[in-house]
């Protein structure tokens, strides 16, 4: 099985991310991490060739990661393989108490966390909601 590790590189969630990649290795598991990603590579390419090779997506959320583009991305690629049936996606909250919107691949985000980026849109509940962007930094 094909783990795909999805987190920001803030405490605790680097921790856990962690954890979790050597307890999955120790178990016989194939994990991709994007601390293995080889410096001088194509991040974002390698990115979406491993969430294409997946068949399971972990996601930690907390409120410093739903403020990550990158990881918000990763999200988005993951919604699209599920629609298509060829991935489970299993969300780990950390301290999170925001929706995730599998519909229209948006994270939301509490009122009382904005994250000040030009793509989050006011909507008419209590919640803001940040839309996914191109790959961007951790």
């Amino acid at each position: 099985m094909t783990v795909f590790i999805s987190y920001r590189h803030v405490d605790p969630d680097q921790g856990l991310a962690d954890e979790l990649y050597r307890g999955l290795i120790a178990r016989g598991h194939e994990v991709f991490i994007d601390k293995r990603i080889s410096i001088g590579t194509e991040w974002a390419k390698e990115i979406q060739q491993a969430i294409a090779k997946a068949r399971f997506f972990v996601v930690l959320l907390s409120p410093e990661a739903i403020l990550s583009d990158m990881l918000r991305q990763e999200v988005a690629l993951a919604h699209e393989r599920r629609r298509d049936g060829a991935l489970t996606i299993l969300p780990v909250r950390m301290d999170f108490t925001g929706d995730l919107d599998t519909t229209s691949r948006a994270i939301s985000i509490p009122s009382s966390t904005p994250c000040g980026k030009p793509e989050c849109r006011p909507r008419p509940s209590s919640r803001r909601w940040c839309r996914p962007s191109s790959l961007g930094r951790r």
